[in-house]
């Protein structure tokens, strides 16, 4: 008995050393303060929300971000290249006086019936297309929609041929609802987990600043996603937005400045990340929000 016993209360320590490490992300605090800051960006540097409000859910209705007394006056729709603006964008909606509409589902593109071939939840997806159509037709208070999305991966799946229709579909309906619809180009990626690159920097030696691609590259690696953003026909209400004007300044696209990296993962922008292109959304939307979202910082409320 005193064997099983302790063999329990071994394993019982074993959990609780393995579930302290995983919510401090490995133990961070043995590393340096700036180390340890990059290491945690998967955990503090990301939307707190976004495991409630990504998802793929079928009765998924959407989260709400901003002014919570007020009703939505923008939306965002998309995958989680999209949730990764919601934070910012909420606080661009406070400065009109009202809120952001979010919906964003994991692998599912802001298209018309357009899925990923291999997606297993792709009912789902083609149900929450459908749903975000008619919701956002309906609801006039809603002036402007942002989508964005992984179009450089979708472009590479097995029916990706017929994406280029089911975007200008989706962004058709849109415009004939009445709606300014905000066209987000991608964002540069490193083609590595930017943390770990950039804390493999400093234990190197290196300065973390200097991990930094050259535009050229991210622009030919994208010629597709560009190709395919203009095939959307050009209208009065139809706006670009390209977050590599920012990002990659004098030729360089960079991932990390002031001790903060620009992104979480190898593609998603961090809440830095997205605070950096927060300036861009406001100039095309015509706002100046009030305030700023700093790490780990929590915006809006779920709609009820």
């Amino acid at each position: 008995r005193r064997v099983f016993v302790a063999a329990g209360l071994a394993s019982l320590l074993l959990v609780g050393i393995g579930l302290y490490g995983e919510k401090t992300g490995g133990w961070l605090g043995r590393y340096p303060p700036e180390l340890a800051t990059i290491l945690a960006a998967p955990y503090d540097n990301r939307d707190p929300r976004q495991g409630e409000c990504l998802t793929t859910r079928e009765d998924a209705e959407g989260c709400r971000y901003g002014d919570q007394e007020a009703p939505p006056v923008m939306a965002l729709w998309g995958d989680s290249f999209a949730a990764v603006y919601a934070p910012v964008l909420g606080e661009a909606a406070r400065g009109q006086g009202g809120s952001l509409l979010s919906l964003t589902m994991a692998a599912c593109p802001p298209a018309f019936d357009w899925q990923p071939t291999r997606q297993s939840w792709r009912d789902a997806c083609r149900r929450f297309q459908t749903f975000a159509l008619e919701r956002l037709s309906a609801t006039p208070g809603i002036h402007t929609v942002i989508l964005a999305a992984n179009f450089h991966d979708y472009l590479h799946d097995e029916g990706g041929a017929a994406l280029p229709t089911a975007l200008r579909g989706a962004t058709a309906r849109l415009l004939t609802a009445g709606k300014r619809v905000v066209l987000t180009y991608p964002v540069p990626r490193l083609g590595t987990h930017v943390p770990n690159r950039l804390a493999d920097a400093i234990l190197a030696g290196e300065d973390p600043d200097r991990v930094r691609r050259p535009l050229a590259e991210f622009l030919n690696d994208h010629r597709g996603v560009f190709t395919l953003l203009a095939s959307v026909p050009d209208a009065v209400s139809l706006i670009r937005l390209y977050p590599h004007e920012v990002l990659c300044p004098e030729g360089e696209c960079r991932f990390y400045s002031e001790g903060q990296p620009w992104y979480y993962d190898d593609a998603h922008l961090s809440l830095t990340g997205a605070a950096l292109v927060r300036p861009l959304f406001e100039s095309v939307l015509g706002v100046k929000a009030q305030g700023a979202l700093s790490p780990g910082e929590e915006a809006g409320e779920e709609i009820p």
